[in-house]
């Protein structure tokens, strides 16, 4: 197997990990726990698979980012020394998009990972200001769900 071949499976591993995960959260894990009472016994689950995954999606965000550049190495692909060739085609658009989307899905997870996320279950359940987090960690998620996917998709446009 070469090396090319050994880091697009590790890319390709790594992004069905996170994808899956994600979507396995928002699809799966969280209405099912929206039943589960008292609201402190859901809280306390949630918080527990939400750190777990952050483990396991951070890892594979790094993945990701170590597997792409290897991957843009191998194919002698420098999108940052020539900035025209990401203009000039489609392939380039579509790495263009796809490496600005990256960026901000990693901005977004710091974000809800380390910022809203915790502060979402600082107050414990029911307080108002830890509410108010809980519905932007939600929304950030959804948004980051949906752009991963997006990413996904220019990926695949990019090797065929």
């Amino acid at each position: 197997m070469s090396l090319y071949a050994f880091s697009v499976f590790v890319h390709v591993l790594a992004a069905v990990v996170w994808v899956g995960g994600m979507l396995f959260l928002g699809l799966v894990a969280a209405p099912v726990l929206r039943k589960v009472e008292p609201l402190s016994l859901r809280s306390q689950i949630f918080l527990t698979v939400g750190r777990r995954f952050r483990v396991v999606g951070w890892i594979c965000i790094v993945l990701l980012v170590a597997t792409g550049i290897t991957n843009l190495a191998i194919l002698q692909i420098n999108p940052f020394r020539n900035i025209s060739f990401l203009l000039a085609s489609p392939f380039g658009h579509a790495l263009l998009a796809k490496l600005v989307l990256v960026l901000g899905v990693i901005l977004l997870s710091a974000l809800h990972d380390f910022v809203w996320g915790p502060r979402a279950f600082a107050g414990g359940p029911g307080d108002a200001q830890s509410e108010r987090y809980r519905r932007r960690a939600i929304a950030v998620a959804r948004l980051n769900s949906l752009l991963v996917l997006v990413i996904v998709f220019l990926g695949v446009n990019l090797r065929r």
